[in-house]
């Protein structure tokens, strides 16, 4: 993909899906009832249907479910004014299928992309964002920021606790390590239990630690 098409993947719904996806309309009608069904299908190419193609996009929209808005619109600014620069989009998706694949070896469920599939259709037809309801739901987080901090590592319950001590909700994977390593978790009205879960995590994330992630 070009940095334009990447972009225009990044944006805030999804974009035409019209050349990959077709649509079907079906309408009954009674003496006192009309009811309007639209079916969706992939479109075929050379006799094949397109469903590579359907992947590569909604690849580029798993982005969107898994990285803050935040760092999406800075990425976008970056590669508009510099149309050969595609690292922030590489930085971007490497970091959502980690996210990706860390949730299915939690849950042991790989739905997600099934969903981001849907919430594509859903968005093209209905033209409205959609959030990733059922990630929150699936690794028992209720925001971006607890997921992040339970994709570094820290359990739900210490993530839950220290969501509410962080100001800037968009923080991202590596914002979120720095601020770990900032904090005197002492002082945080914590359970002890999850005070040493911090710690041990902290100590990993050390550049001289052994476990340095």
């Amino acid at each position: 993909m070009t940095p334009a098409e990447i972009v225009s993947l990044l944006s805030i719904t999804t974009p035409d899906l019209s050349s990959r996806i077709g649509t079907m309309t079906k309408v009954w009608s009674t003496p006192d009832l009309k009811i309007t069904g639209r079916f969706h299908y992939i479109k075929f190419r050379d006799s094949k249907p397109t469903v590579e193609d359907l992947v590569l996009v909604a690849h580029a929209r798993m982005v969107n479910f898994f990285i803050p808005r935040k760092r999406i619109d800075e990425a976008i600014a970056e590669m508009t004014t510099k149309p050969t620069a595609i690292d922030p989009w590489v930085f971007f998706a490497t970091e959502a299928r980690d996210l990706f694949i860390k949730t299915r070896d939690e849950t042991g469920r790989s739905g997600e992309l099934g969903e981001v599939l849907l919430y594509m259709l859903m968005e093209w037809v209905l033209s409205a964002p959609i959030p990733n309801v059922p990630l929150f739901l699936e690794m028992g987080g209720s925001s971006g920021v607890m997921i992040n901090l339970m994709a570094i590592g820290l359990s739900r319950t210490t993530a839950e606790a220290l969501t509410i001590y962080i100001k800037n909700k968009e923080m991202g994977l590596d914002e979120l390590k720095l601020w770990l390593q900032s904090q005197k978790f002492d002082s945080l009205d914590i359970s002890p239990a999850c005070i040493r879960e911090v710690q041990e995590l902290v100590g990993k994330l050390r550049p001289d630690s052994d476990g340095q992630q």
